[in-house]
């Protein structure tokens, strides 16, 4: 089973467990990309049930090491739009609630059981991490 695959499998498996959702359809496109900036993710849930990760940052062979973190992200927005503080309350929420299925997929991506990605520890240019500026990608 290629990486791809294992996040397909978990996405349902965590849409399934948080909101009931088992039938998510999960799409892998190079080209989420938009205004020049680049998206992990983009939920479609309220619209054909469907999540699309950016294939240029989840391939069949290598993933980013925030992927669990994506996938906990874009079922979250099931219950909340936006970025406001109650998504982040709610994701927060999530994690804690698919913590058993965070350690499953580590092992089946080969990272060990216990590796729990820290936006703060994967620090890009001029000292900016990738969760900064993941999220200023929504200020506009």
């Amino acid at each position: 089973m290629n990486k791809q695959e294992i996040m397909i499998r978990f996405t349902k498996l965590v849409a399934k467990r948080l909101y009931n959702h088992p039938n998510v359809k999960v799409y892998f496109n190079p080209d989420l990309i938009e205004e020049e900036k680049i998206f992990c993710g983009q939920n479609n849930m309220l619209i054909d049930y469907s999540i699309i990760y950016n294939e240029n940052v989840f391939s069949e062979d290598d993933l980013y090491l925030g992927a669990w973190n994506i996938i906990v992200h874009e079922i979250t927005h099931v219950e909340v739009l936006g970025h406001g503080k109650r998504f982040w309350k709610v994701f927060y929420k999530n994690l804690k609630k698919v913590d058993d299925l965070r350690k499953e997929f580590n092992k089946e991506v080969g990272w060990d059981e216990d590796f729990d990605f820290d936006f703060e520890d994967d620090i890009v240019v001029d000292g900016i991490d990738n969760y900064d500026y993941y999220l200023r990608t929504f200020d506009k």
